[in-house]
């Protein structure tokens, strides 16, 4: 009958979105990030994120949008029994002098920095430049002394 899912097709769409619910809530806990943040970040609902996590399945659009935010490929969400510790252990997310502190932040500062990587290079470019203006203003340094 067209139009209607063979059993092996159902089969196949459960396994696919338990892995994507389960990879996505792993990275999310893994990067100490609260569902209400990421929510934010992603502009939807804490409740429309958290059925993502245990009900329904991601639209792609969301997983390109985690995968910005988490500075990974979206591919990534699909694997089966992702490592997520080791995923950041090679891609940890540290600042240029190997200091990594993602989880050190509040979360205010975690939605910014989710919000930033976004952007397009050209935006990310003026946000780093108006930044570097306010902490000149500010004589703040960049680089610990």
């Amino acid at each position: 009958m067209p139009g209607k899912k063979s059993d092996f097709i159902k089969e196949a769409d459960e396994q696919v979105k338990a892995i994507l619910q389960e990879n996505i809530k792993k990275v999310r806990k893994q990067r100490k990030v609260t569902q209400l943040a990421l929510s934010e970040a992603l502009g939807i609902s804490r409740e429309t994120y958290s059925n993502y996590e245990v009900r329904t399945l991601p639209p792609q659009y969301l997983l390109f949008k985690l995968a910005q935010i988490y500075n990974v490929t979206p591919d990534v969400f699909y694997r089966e029994n992702l490592d997520a510790e080791r995923l950041f252990a090679e891609n940890d997310n540290s600042d240029i002098y190997g200091e990594s502190s993602f989880c050190d932040l509040t979360d205010y500062e975690k939605i910014l920095i989710m919000k930033i990587r976004q952007l397009n290079r050209k935006d990310k470019d003026d946000v780093s430049d108006f930044v570097k203006e306010k902490l000149d203003a500010k004589n703040v340094a960049l680089k610990p002394e």
